[in-house]
């Protein structure tokens, strides 16, 4: 069941909802942990504390309709039948049976019917979504109920006198108006003004009818590095500086080193890159080296520690960042910590860990022994006894080789924060955290400020679904957008209409600070999923115009190594195949676009920081919309001919479809404002 209840935030205003998810506690389950899109529907974000017979956890979401259900410990899913309504879905690798929770759309309708319900008017101070900054300019927003408010205006106090802007109306869904005013000033206090059937009515502090200003602290005035930054992506294995003769070697080590990436820096830097994010390089069993057992070197095998501080020395005299991956949802279980819990299981670090049994007496005897000549074995090769059970010990996807840390223990925190410092102090320049959507929140704010105590660095999450439902801007700077990535796929494969694409892309946009929208890992290629032309069919129209969408809207756009020549491959570990250098096996369709739209992104601020509105033209086009300053871009994309386009006062700076009004294509243009 759940249930949830508006915060009060003042003596008229309420927040987003906070919701209590609860369900009668299994005879036999250790643990249990809530799964929904704001957890990629994968357990570890929220997990549900015993009480009596019950479990139960409670948390702040945006409203809307949930898909949800539980997992054990052992990736069981429980369904919550003490509500109506459920929907089968296809989670990876199962299909389940979920239940659905509808969080506050139904006060929403009921205003809409009735009339204005001023209590429902949301600007939530207290979510970094509703008020941010990026440089000197703030980016404040309210949502009020659809078509009950006529116009909104930002007052603000400078400091020295108030001042007023009009709020810009960014889109709408069936429920609500969603408003941003944006503004160039250094901001003291500020409230908002609404303007409802010619009558003016003041939203403060106490909400609707109340002139109570909200105060500001001061933020940052320089823009981080990170924002809007191009990245490229590098599995360090496949990674090789000469053509290598692929003979589906993988999934064991094709041998790629830290060589071949300091190799290829002049390639890397030519092609318009910005910053190098790489795949774990630490001391791991296996060829993706997610499975770490030693987070504080670098494998052998890559080149060792001090080859790697050759490509940060290299890489920052290019201009160059260095972004590693940092994997602390789990470890190998050939770590010295899960060692050391096996050997005294009544030592501390048992307690990092989520083991399944309380005496390792617990175990079958021949189950334990193949364990133990596993770990021997330096976790190379797992027993064909052991693949058919599951360990006893909460694991990723039930894998022996990934034991799942526990990220209750103070202890472990510390220990990332150590390693993030380790890095950063080598002269990193952020992290990626690998299954962020698996760790508590805590834990990812912990990790942040830890990083930020160091040096001005980017923290980055792995998010498989939505990251607009993560409070991102407080445990994390930015994170992969795979929930775009999909809608833009869509888009190209006619599964969805340049409305529905719109909507998806302002909805993000709205719910994300605006330092971390623009800070957000754009991909459309990753070495978690297939190619990107395989994807699209190897449609290299298709392909090009994913790009020009990705380059065009809000953060930060990313390449995985391969995908600007049009390299191939399907699921894991396909799309790990070694990088060609042989330049008549490239697409250079793909290449020269890709570097040309880099150019673009490395002269134009507005494209890197620029507020964002995107529009529907009609079913098949989409327009994007990005200002910064005196400046605004206009992007046009198509996925088939339509006709109306008129590019007035812009010049084209990049275009290919484009002729006498039509577009089969997309189109870039810059104009000087004169405001």
């Amino acid at each position: 069941m759940y249930k949830y209840y508006r915060p009060r935030l003042g003596r008229k205003r309420f927040g987003e909802p906070i919701v209590t998810f609860s369900i009668p506690w299994p005879e036999k389950a250790k643990r249990l942990y809530l799964a929904s899109e704001f957890t990629s529907y994968f357990p570890g974000r929220f997990e549900l504390k015993k009480e009596g017979n019950r479990g139960s956890v409670s948390l702040k979401i945006w409203e809307g309709i949930y898909k949800y259900f539980y997992f054990d410990n052992y990736y069981n899913v429980l369904t919550d039948f003490e509500v109506e309504d459920h929907e089968f879905i296809k989670i990876y690798p199962f299909d389940t049976l979920s239940s659905i929770a509808n969080i506050g759309l139904q006060d929403l309708r009921d205003s809409i019917k009735n009339g204005l319900s001023d209590e429902l008017i949301i600007h939530d101070e207290t979510m970094p979504s509703f008020i941010s900054k990026l440089g000197n300019r703030y980016h404040i927003r309210i949502f009020t109920i659809k078509d009950q408010i006529d116009d909104i205006y930002l007052m603000f106090f400078n400091g020295k006198s108030w001042n007023e802007i009009k709020a810009k109306k960014v889109y709408s869904d069936n429920y609500r108006d969603y408003y941003e005013a944006i503004a160039d000033n250094d901001i003291k206090a500020y409230k908002f003004k609404l303007i409802i059937d010619n009558r003016e009515k003041y939203f403060g502090f106490d909400g609707f009818d109340d002139d109570k200003p909200f105060y500001v602290s001061d933020g940052e005035k320089e823009i981080p590095w990170y924002v809007g930054t191009i990245y490229y992506l590098i599995f360090p294995d496949s990674f090789l500086s000469k053509d290598f003769d692929y003979k589906e070697r993988l999934p064991t080590k094709i041998g790629g080193k830290i060589d071949d990436i300091i190799n290829k820096i002049d390639y890397i830097k030519d092609l318009g890159i910005e910053t190098i994010y790489l795949t774990p390089i630490y001391v791991s069993p296996s060829y993706h080296r997610y499975d770490v057992i030693d987070h504080f070197n670098v494998d052998p095998n890559l080149g060792g520690n001090e080859k790697f501080k050759d490509l940060i020395e290299k890489a920052h005299k290019k201009g160059l960042k260095i972004v590693i991956d940092i994997v602390a949802h789990h470890t190998s279980p050939c770590a010295k910590e899960f060692k050391e819990a096996l050997r005294d299981f009544n030592s501390e670090k048992k307690n990092w860990y989520r083991f399944l049994v309380e005496d390792l007496k617990e175990v079958n005897e021949e189950t334990m022994n193949f364990f133990k000549n596993y770990i021997d074995n330096n976790c190379q090769k797992l027993p064909q006894e052991l693949k058919s059970l599951k360990p006893f010990y909460e694991s990723f996807f039930n894998l022996w080789s990934m034991p799942k840390l526990n990220h209750n223990n103070i202890d472990v925190d510390n220990h990332f924060c150590e390693i993030v410092k380790r890095w950063l102090s080598f002269g990193v320049d952020g992290i990626r955290v690998d299954v962020a959507h698996g760790i508590p929140d805590k834990s990812m704010e912990f990790l942040k400020e830890c990083a930020h105590r160091l040096k001005e660095s980017v923290t980055i999450m792995e998010i498989m679904g939505n990251s607009s439902d993560f409070p991102l801007g407080k445990i994390a700077d930015s994170a992969m957008n795979y929930e775009i990535r999909e809608k833009i796929i869509k888009f190209l494969i006619n599964e969805i209409s340049a409305y529905e694409l719109s909507e998806h892309l302002n909805k993000q946009y709205m719910k994300l600070p605006v330092n971390v929208s623009n800070s957000m890992y754009n991909l459309l290629g990753s070495h978690d999923i297939p190619r990107i032309i395989n994807v699209l069919g190897y449609d290299v129209d298709k392909v090009k115009r994913a790009y020009v969408i990705m380059y065009s809207i809000y953060g930060s756009p990313s390449i995985y190594y391969g995908d600007e020549i049009g390299l191939s491959g399907q699921k894991d570990p396909d799309n790990r195949k070694p990088m060609i250098w042989n330049e008549n096996k490239w697409n250079k369709e793909i290449y020269l676009l890709i570097k040309e739209l880099n150019k673009i992104r490395l002269n134009n601020s507005t494209l890197k920081y620029g507020s964002f509105v995107s529009n529907a033209l009609n079913n098949d086009g989409l327009i994007i919309k990005r200002r910064f300053k005196k400046e605004e871009i206009i992007a046009y994309i198509s996925r088939k001919e339509i006709s109306g386009i008129k590019i007035d006062n812009h010049k084209i700076i990049i275009q290919e479809g484009y002729n006498e009004n039509k577009l089969n294509g997309y189109v870039i243009a810059l104009s000087n404002l004169q405001y």
